[in-house]
């Protein structure tokens, strides 16, 4: 009985460890798709938009950085490897979000 619940319990950490990996990786696949799905709905000109594309990634990665490094704004916190390539701690894919999140 106690071999079996090893072998459970085993069993489900496995499944979720690959259910994690499996949703950070859809995660960047969805944040990627939603950049790419507002750029056909644009009213403003593609000059006007790659340039607050510039300012929103740039502001908000410059925040992240702020706040993972020293705690401030946002208090502490930590992103984790699953969202790499990352810039002093914080992955690109969040300053995708912050122009999405601003668009």
């Amino acid at each position: 009985m106690i071999r079996l619940f090893i072998f459970i319990t085993k069993s489900f950490k496995k499944w979720i460890i690959n259910l994690f990996f499996i949703f950070f990786n859809f995660i960047i696949f969805s944040l990627f798709i939603c950049f790419l799905l507002l750029l056909p709905f644009k009213e403003a000109p593609l000059k006007n938009v790659a340039i607050f594309f510039a300012l929103a990634f740039s502001f908000g990665m410059l925040f992240e950085i702020i706040g993972v490094n020293t705690g401030f704004p946002f208090g502490e916190y930590y992103y984790t490897d699953v969202l790499a390539p990352s810039i002093f701690g914080v992955p690109l894919i969040i300053g995708v979000n912050w122009f999405i999140l601003s668009y």
